[in-house]
């Protein structure tokens, strides 16, 4: 078991420590196979993480309150929280990574980043996905992960990024506001 441990944990250091090279460090997408070589992370980041459970369980701890993440499951952590990931071997997720600054510096969500509710610093959130809502939403990443990994310093290539990133949080909010039975746990709930 390798474990990484840190007090706040950035996601260039999650990049490099990953072997991972991109030049925007304030994003980025991850799929279970970036991450197989851990059975157990643990860290305290300072970025909002995004999961999304394609397949299989997912043990996950937030400042020692477990939950278990099964198939069709978003999970929205925000920073500053202790989190540990127990990776099992069947589980294929994705992770979307992102600071609060890469939100401040898009005019797009400096308009509507209120309107997210679930980007919230205090709460988290879950909700589950129905049929195949999950394969979509992952369709939605996989040209922002490859975008991404051309590690281009063109601004052109840095808008496409910026855009589909906004698509994917606009149909994750439009889940989100769909889902009666999404739950947002508080702070004062995780005692």
């Amino acid at each position: 078991m390798r474990d990484i441990n840190t007090d706040f944990f950035q996601i260039a250091q999650i990049l490099n420590h990953l072997g991972l090279k991109q030049n925007l460090k304030n994003l980025a997408v991850l799929f279970k196979s970036n991450l197989e070589q851990y059975e157990v992370l643990s860290f305290r980041p300072d970025h909002f993480s995004i999961l999304i459970i394609k397949k299989g369980q997912l043990d996950v701890k937030v400042n020692s309150t477990d939950y278990k993440l099964t198939k069709n499951n978003i999970f929205i952590i925000p920073p500053g929280k202790n989190l540990e990931l127990n990776v099992r071997k069947d589980v294929q997720y994705y992770a979307v990574l992102f600071t609060e600054k890469y939100i401040n510096n898009s005019v797009f969500f400096q308009k509507h980043f209120k309107l997210c509710s679930f980007f919230n610093h205090e709460i988290l959130s879950s909700f589950k996905l129905k049929g195949d809502e999950v394969l979509f939403m992952i369709s939605l990443l996989r040209p922002l992960q490859a975008k991404l990994a051309e590690n281009s310093n063109k601004k052109e290539d840095q808008n496409i990024c910026e855009l589909l990133f906004q698509i994917f949080i606009m149909q994750l909010m439009a889940y989100f506001n769909m889902d009666d039975q999404h739950l947002s746990i508080n702070k004062n709930d995780q005692k």
